[in-house]
């Protein structure tokens, strides 16, 4: 009698183990997913979103081409390849305090690329254009945030576009249960 009590204590400790398990890294894995599927979210940082958790969609470790598109992780980079002489990237800058993104211009032919950096609200905080000869500071234009929003938009949609797929059991409702946007969007990180 009490061995089968003890097999039953068991057994039910290894199914709420399991499940415990199983709703830990169904909501780490598919935080894409949930984080543009809730109500609670504010849709305008979905980009960051993306960039911070690329990790998640990849299928191979490190840096994988979709078409004209390049993903990097770890470095967590949507890279574009318009053309031999032109692409763009958006990243999640590591080992930096707090939330640090930017977009990279690159011209292959002149030797150039221009860096936007970014705050948390996507807002171009300052511009450094690198060439072979010379390192110059520019101050953002509204034309500059345009171009910027364009190119994260396109970088960020083709992610969710291709690479974002419901989870096969759909914990929605607790995603939005637990939500604290700044643990998510990594706020509280020093």
């Amino acid at each position: 009698m009490k061995k089968q009590r003890n097999k039953k204590l068991i057994r039910i400790f290894l199914l709420l183990l399991a499940t415990s398990i199983y709703i830990f890294t169904n909501l780490s894995w598919h935080q894409i997913y949930y984080y543009t599927h809730s109500q609670k979210t504010d849709k305008r940082l979905t980009p960051i979103i993306v960039v911070y958790n690329l990790g998640e969609i990849m299928f191979k470790p490190k840096r994988e081409t979709d078409g004209k598109y390049e993903y990097v992780s770890p470095g967590n980079a949507i890279n574009y390849n318009e053309s031999d002489s032109f692409s763009y990237s958006f990243k999640s800058d590591q080992g930096v305090p707090r939330f640090h993104t930017s977009v990279g211009v690159y011209y292959n032919n002149e030797n150039t690329r221009i860096n936007f950096q970014l705050d948390p609200n996507l807002k171009i905080i300052d511009i450094h254009k690198y060439s072979p000869d010379d390192i110059t500071e520019e101050k953002p234009t509204p034309e500059d945030q345009a171009i910027v929003d364009r190119y994260v938009k396109q970088l960020t949609d083709h992610v969710l576009e291709t690479r974002v797929t419901p989870p096969i059991l759909n914990l929605q409702w607790l995603y939005d249960l637990t939500f604290d946007e700044e643990q998510v969007l990594h706020l509280d990180d020093e």
